[in-house]
């Protein structure tokens, strides 16, 4: 009875792990390049789909969201970023 449950519980974490394998997302099908951000010595990949908002279009678009908490939240952490910039010197 023992050799039946652990040949059991063999093959249900060999198809369990098979199943995994199957859903793994390949690296390169994301199209993109890397920026050097020499002041932190970081290397990014930033894909190709990524888009960039100027100030009045992120503002409108805070503001175009219906949860009034997630909404708040992203404006302080839109402040707090753009008054933090200022402290520091951009090369």
């Amino acid at each position: 009875m023992k050799i039946k449950i652990s040949i059991l519980i063999t093959l249900f974490i060999y198809f369990s792990c098979e199943e995994k394998k199957k859903q793994t997302v390949v690296k390169q099908e994301i199209f993109g390049k890397y920026f050097n951000l020499k002041k932190d010595n970081i290397d990014i990949y930033l894909p190709n789909t990524l888009h960039q908002y100027n100030l009045v279009e992120y503002k409108r678009m805070l503001n175009t969201i219906e949860d009034s908490i997630a909404r708040e939240s992203e404006i302080l952490r839109y402040n707090i970023l753009k008054y933090s910039k200022k402290k520091r010197v951009l090369l």
